[in-house]
């Protein structure tokens, strides 16, 4: 399979990241218009890893650009109180 498993979500971002520019009026709204395409970049390599077009971890390195490890920390935190409450709730059945 080749690209589109999010329907190459990343080039509507980039479009409005060049509308965000366009328009721009201070340097937070330039600043933010270049954190969309951060964006962009990142789905984009996601997108193709999910396709197969990459290889697993081609995405990692422009995720991280705009993913901090705390809120990767705090994603996995929130997905281990709900297998420890889940497995809780087996364990007491």
């Amino acid at each position: 399979m080749s690209g589109g498993s999010l329907e190459y979500a990343y080039s509507k971002i980039e479009y409005i990241a060049d509308d965000v520019e366009s328009q721009a009026r201070t340097p937070l709204h330039k600043a933010f218009a270049s954190h969309l395409r951060d964006v962009a970049t990142a789905l984009h390599y996601l997108e193709w890893v999910l396709s197969g077009d990459y290889g697993p971890g081609d995405e990692v390195e422009s995720i991280r650009k705009v993913v901090d490890k705390t809120k990767e920390i705090q994603v996995v935190t929130e997905n281990a109180y709900v297998a420890l409450k889940e497995l809780r709730e087996a364990l007491e059945k």
